[in-house]
């Protein structure tokens, strides 16, 4: 039983988090005071730890970093690489890259937001895409979807089911940092998964909703991300995903 719980724990996880770790870029002129794409621009955000009452777990937060890096072209497209490195407890995690570009109007991340995550004992085959970040043209759309069918996570369970992505756009919000309000325009992703769960007892229905705010301020990029925490049960055990507070510190613009 533990190593089914720690099972749905990781796999869940995986995905919940997946889609809310990296800044949306652009490369127009369109959202161009949104964030910034130049190579060696930078953002650096304090992140805390929420537990399931949305509370900070430390008084010290770990420090996020992200700088644009280059560019390069994925099917058939060209976007942003931005690298992103955290310190957490004096300790500086390996460069991530993750891709973004811009067209028209809308803001769009490829698909290693999320394989980037992905242990490699963790059997999940993403299908490699551009997915629709932001729309200020639309009030909702989908971000991305994708069906799995008998996932092995152990010998004997597997996972059937959707995990979809949907976006939407809230408006302009007023966020407080230190002494200073800055003007954003408020995004929403709401990531679900519906599904089940089959083991040698049976089928157990497994079905979540995750949301994350994300406010972007005018010639500055992300300003605030906020992913709320997740508590859910299965059978007789609890589990807990905690959620997330970044805020903006530093930044420079090139």
């Amino acid at each position: 039983m533990k190593l089914i719980k720690y099972s749905i724990l990781l796999f869940i996880g995986l995905f919940f988090l997946s889609c809310s770790k990296d800044n949306p870029v652009d490369n127009n002129q369109t959202f161009a005071n949104y964030l910034p794409v130049t190579v060696g621009s930078y953002w650096i955000y304090d992140t805390y730890t929420l537990d399931s009452n949305s509370q900070r777990t430390s008084l010290v937060p770990q420090i996020d970093s992200t700088i644009v890096t280059g560019t390069i072209v994925k099917l058939g497209y060209e976007g942003s690489i931005f690298t992103s490195y955290t310190i957490d407890s004096g300790r500086v995690s390996t460069g991530t890259d993750v891709f973004y570009r811009s067209d028209s109007s809308k803001i769009w991340v490829y698909t290693n937001i999320i394989t980037n995550m992905l242990p490699p004992q963790m059997p999940i085959q993403i299908n490699e895409q551009w997915m629709l970040l932001a729309n200020p043209n639309d009030d909702d759309w989908k971000i991305m979807e994708q069906n799995f069918e008998n996932l092995q996570i152990l010998p004997g369970t597997s996972f059937n089911g959707n995990h979809t992505v949907w976006g939407s756009k809230v408006g302009p919000s007023t966020v407080q940092i230190g002494t200073k309000q800055f003007q954003t325009i408020k995004y929403l992703m709401k990531i679900t998964f519906s599904g089940t769960m089959t083991t040698i007892g049976g089928d157990i229905p497994i079905n979540f909703t995750r949301n994350t705010y994300l406010y972007f301020a005018e010639d500055i990029g992300l300003i605030k991300m906020f992913m709320e925490p997740l508590k859910f049960s299965i059978f007789t055990f609890s589990m807990n995903l905690p959620g997330e507070d970044r805020t903006l510190t530093k930044f420079f613009i090139h």
